[in-house]
């Protein structure tokens, strides 16, 4: 890695997570009271006043929105059974295709609605043992890489098992659905997915921060929309109206324009979707759906980092352009000019035909002023006839957690190789995560130190490190204090202690954490579960109920319902759970001996 450019200072300039929060956990006898300082930044919850939807900017933009139509991103959501993009081969998913596991899955479309099928088949004699059918509601994905679909539930959104990918024109399960052991038609969708992948949901009645309850209709634009990068629209609109009848109108268009921002907010724009990193922490008070045109990802979300994302197999992550690009020496060495609208045009796509082209007049920008490619002009041609940079120096990728796609290396290698690929992709552990874009935050440090401290506490969980949850408590424990209604914080301090051992200190977080928030799902399904082991069944039971409340499709907690109920002598509870877990799973192994031995008695 000698003679590599420092990364640019978007990263939290390369200091370790570890030494942060030993360090903020060392000084805790030395900090300020309580009531001395505010623990978060200024900041004014914002709601959906003031989108007017895409329709309402065509009638001054209609070039612009006509090219946008050829754009994935105006596809970005549709519902399941329109026919008006269609890209799938539905005959073909009538016919099915089956998994190792003895499933097979068929889609049907017809009479205005489509259905996904999961058949579970006998092993032996390759009977049909259940057919579980599900109507999908909405198709994400514009059909570049593929589509995912969506059921609905009383206002909550689940993935369907079954995905079409339109490299290889072919149904097959969807990302991250093994065949053996998979959530079927019960994997709920977040708010951060769904943002990301429709122009703009309802907004929610219910639910929590990152699993919402929404009004019918669902979704108020399904394609990613103008006001999505340009704000929204109606002080715009207002403004321009104005301009109409006054003549020499002061002020400044409050629409925004990217192009304009200051490079970080610039690639911001793109980043609120193109940028999951390794872990996101949401900032206090903020919710998923706040992020607008002009903010940075920072102000919502306290995003970790590591490296490129690229493994030592030369495979990378579906969305990890921002962490490959911030990598290359082209944009560290540009000083902000390289940006994702360098080469992308927000509003269009070229043609096959064009798009060598493009891309190359994009290089040019920068590296024809000089000598240009260090290949003769022979050499490059006989590699590439079209003379594509993009082809030498940002190949394809393997997308390991997407099936059957791939995506341009954004790295910019000079020359690519497997030892730089391997270099690059050493294994992520949480003390060598940065924040993305830390450095130029409007942040107070307990704000900084929150988000580091729950990031440690997340990946002790996951874990089960015990060294590493202890470093969390003494992390988490006095900025408890200054945030005493953050729910989530005090849900993994409780959990840190837990895991520690101390018992007794872990309840007593829980008991501040449902004075913030009675319903707070996570922490009921844990306590269940460690009431469930001491045997306290009743107390088990009440906080169960509360996490069902909020994930109503998880089939391990209506299991673990059902064998409460029944352990309290309640056999026709017991027998109602455990059908309800049968319905969303059938065929699982541990549900259908359960069932089998409740029948049996």
């Amino acid at each position: 890695m000698t003679g590599r450019p420092k990364r640019p200072r978007r990263w939290l300039g390369g200091i370790a997570l570890a030494a942060i929060v030993a360090s903020l956990a060392g000084g805790c006898g030395e900090r300020e009271a309580p009531e001395v300082r505010q623990p978060i930044a200024a900041w004014k919850p914002r709601d959906f006043s003031g989108f007017v939807g895409s329709a309402a900017c065509t009638e001054c933009h209609q070039e612009i929105a006509e090219r946008y139509r050829s754009h994935p991103m105006s596809r970005a959501m549709s519902l399941a059974a329109s026919d008006a993009d269609a890209i799938e081969d539905f005959a073909a998913g009538e016919v099915g295709f089956e998994t190792s596991a003895n499933r097979r899955y068929r889609v049907v479309k017809r009479d205005g609605k489509v259905t996904h099928h999961e058949i579970g088949l006998d092993p032996k004699t390759g009977e049909v043992l259940f057919d579980h059918a599900e109507e999908v509601t909405y198709a994400i994905g514009s059909g570049a890489r593929g589509r995912t679909y969506v059921t609905v539930e009383e206002g909550r959104m689940y993935e369907s098992p079954i995905s079409w990918y339109s490299s290889q024109a072919k149904w097959d399960l969807s990302p991250g659905y093994p065949p053996e052991n998979h959530p079927r038609f019960n994997r709920e969708i977040g708010t951060r997915c769904l943002n990301c992948h429709c122009g703009l949901p309802a907004e929610a009645i219910g639910g929590t921060v990152d699993f919402a309850v929404y009004p019918d209709p669902h979704v108020v634009e399904f394609g990613i929309g103008c006001e999505r990068c340009h704000g929204p629209g109606e002080a715009h609109i207002a403004f321009q109206n104005r301009r109409k009848v006054e003549t020499g109108l002061a002020g400044v268009d409050p629409i925004v324009n990217p192009i304009r921002l200051d490079p970080e907010r610039r690639d911001d724009t793109c980043n609120q979707c193109h940028l999951l990193g390794e872990e996101t922490v949401l900032r206090e008070g903020r919710r998923n759906e706040e992020f607008r045109a002009g903010d940075r990802m920072g102000d919502i979300w306290s995003v970790f980092v590591h490296g490129s994302e690229v493994d030592g197999a030369g495979a990378t992550k579906a969305v990890s352009h921002v962490q490959q690009m911030n990598s290359s020496r082209c944009y560290v060495a540009s000083r902000g000019k390289l940006g994702c609208v360098s080469c992308h045009d927000p509003h269009g796509l070229p043609s096959e035909a064009e798009a060598v082209g493009q891309y190359r007049r994009a290089c040019l920008e920068c590296h024809g002023s000089g000598s240009g490619c260090s290949e003769p002009e022979t050499v490059r041609l006989a590699a590439q006839p079209d003379d594509s940079c993009v082809a030498c120096h940002m190949p394809q990728l393997a997308a390991n957690d997407i099936p059957h796609t791939s995506q341009t290396d954004h790295r910019i290698l000079r020359r690519p190789a497997p030892g730089e690929t391997q270099a690059m992709g050493e294994r992520s552990t949480v003390d060598a995560w940065e924040i993305f874009g830390a450095e130029t935050l409007d942040w107070t440090d307990d704000e900084r130190s929150r988000a580091l401290a729950m990031a440690m506490a997340v990946a002790a969980a996951k874990s089960h490190d015990v060294v590493m949850a202890k470093r969390a408590v003494e992390a988490l424990e006095p900025l408890a204090e200054r945030f005493p209604r953050d729910a989530e914080l005090h849900d993994l301090l409780a959990y840190s202690h837990y895991l520690t051992g101390n018992r007794g200190t872990a309840f007593r977080v829980w008991d501040r954490l449902f004075e913030i928030d009675p319903k707070y799902g996570k922490a009921h399904r844990t306590i269940a579960t460690i009431l469930m082991s001491e045997g306290s069944l009743g107390p088990a039971r009440d906080h169960l109920v509360f996490y069902l409340d909020e994930m109503p499709r998880d089939v391990d907690a209506l299991l673990q319902m059902s064998m409460l109920e029944s352990r309290l002598l309640r056999p026709d509870e017991a027998l109602r759970w455990a059908e309800r877990a049968r319905q969303l799973d059938p065929g699982a192994r541990n549900v259908e001996r359960w069932y089998d031995e409740l029948t049996s008695q």
